[in-house]
């Protein structure tokens, strides 16, 4: 399973090399002062470079620990979908239209409207690609 860290931290600046304390700031055991954030090892980037990116402020420890858990078991479950490379732009044009049940018919006629006019000529034969 992927890994994650729970830490609270703060954006106070050290008055000397005005860089940020983050997670070793002095007034961090004061209860009011921070917040929680998480950071976990997300799916690698297509160009093959390590993703880590933090997710908060949260107000408190367990908030932080819940949401980092969820996301988690997420990339757990997702990691085993097929994923379909091949997949162009027009057709997830056209995906995304089927998957919008609840629009007004103006809106819907606006949104055709934009897909075939727009988007579809200059951007639908190009590859999408989808996160693993």
């Amino acid at each position: 399973m992927a890994r994650g860290t729970v830490l609270k931290q703060c954006g106070c600046r050290d008055p000397e090399t005005r860089r940020q304390f983050a997670s070793r700031c002095p007034r961090l055991r004061q209860k009011d002062h921070g917040a929680w954030w998480y950071r976990y090892d997300a799916p690698g980037a297509p160009n093959g470079k390590r993703r880590q990116p933090w997710a908060g402020p949260f107000r408190t420890k367990r908030e932080a620990e819940d949401a980092a858990h969820d996301e988690l078991t997420r990339f757990e479950r997702d990691r085993y979908l097929v994923v379909d490379r091949s997949l162009t732009f027009g057709e997830y044009l056209d995906e995304w239209l089927a998957s919008k049940a609840k629009l007004k018919q103006s809106t819907r006629a606006s949104y055709v409207e934009h897909v075939e006019l727009y988007f579809k000529p200059g951007l639908g034969p190009c590859e999408v690609r989808r996160a693993a």
